[in-house]
């Protein structure tokens, strides 16, 4: 009895996969088949202004995808901006109440963050500017202007009062 049943379970799953390649083999055949036709309809009919026109397409598209990643950037780095400036706020706060020499000390600590803090945003300000040639590049200056920024805040914040 379990001898039949394995003979019939074999059988079966020899006619499943039977049927999976025949099924495959079809839809590559029928896919080749309407690739071929595509590229013999184009043969002869490509002309320069097709390349011209498909180049431009695709020239235009690629820039569109830069700036669209320019700008979710720029959203990103402002809003960075405006939490760090928060902060640098809330420094001059503690500036205002500190003693006289620490007072001194965290002024002049503002003073510098405020120095970055400007930097950061000119170096935005060149990128929200720029166009899609040069965007890389700046976005790297930009980077490295807001990285500076967030941990010469990090420090300044963390150290004890």
């Amino acid at each position: 009895m379990d001898d039949l049943r394995d003979k019939t379970m074999r059988g079966f799953r020899s006619l499943a996969l039977l049927a999976f390649s025949l099924f495959w083999s079809v839809s590559f055949l029928a896919a080749c088949s309407s690739w071929d036709k595509s590229v013999e309809e184009k043969k002869g009919r490509v002309t320069a202004e097709d390349v011209k026109r498909e180049t431009g397409e695709a020239l235009e598209t690629t820039r569109a995808y830069t700036l669209q990643q320019r700008d979710e950037f720029l959203k990103e780095m402002d809003v960075k901006l405006k939490q760090l400036d928060r902060q640098i706020d809330e420094l001059k706060v503690k500036a205002k109440v500190a003693r006289a020499q620490s007072k001194a000390e965290l002024e002049e600590q503002i003073n510098q963050l405020e120095k970055e803090r400007d930097t950061a945003r000119r170096k935005l300000e060149e990128l929200r500017a720029s166009g899609a040639e040069k965007w890389k590049d700046l976005k790297s200056q930009a980077e490295i202007a807001m990285n500076d920024l967030e941990n010469s805040v990090k420090q300044v914040t963390s150290r004890p009062k």
